[in-house]
Order: C-alpha cells, then sequence, then structure tokens
C-alpha cells in the first residue's frame, strides 16, 4: 500500500476539483515520487561495480 503524508494529500484534494483532469496525473506522480524515495541506494560491490542486485552473486558470464 502507498503511503503520502497527509499535508500533501490536503493540498490535493483542494485543487483537486478546479482541474478533475489533472487529478490521476498529480496522484500518479505522487505515488513515482513515493517510489523514488523508498528505492534501496546503489551499492559498489567488492570488485568495484555497480551492484544489479541486493546480495552479491557470481557472474554466470565472466566478460558478457
Amino acid at each position: 500500500m502507498d503511503v503520502v503524508d497527509l499535508p500533501t494529500v490536503q493540498k490535493l484534494m483542494v485543487y483537486a476539483h478546479l482541474a478533475p483532469d489533472l487529478s490521476k496525473i498529480a496522484i500518479d506522480k505522487l505515488r513515482f515520487v513515493h517510489t523514488l524515495a523508498n528505492l534501496a541506494p546503489a551499492t559498489i560491490g567488492e570488485d568495484g561495480r555497480l551492484m544489479e542486485w541486493h546480495n552479491a552473486f557470481e557472474e554466470a558470464e565472466p566478460g558478457h
């Protein structure tokens, strides 16, 4: 379940009646911002490369 702080929702609701077509866009943007805020930070593996996964895995095809 997505969570957005109450003041942001209140601001959205105050202006929602003025532009009903933009309400969906605003809600989608809030979800996107929330998702970005909850992404795990990028980490660097022991070999100095950017890790694609949370845990380190051995390369199945080194040099591929």
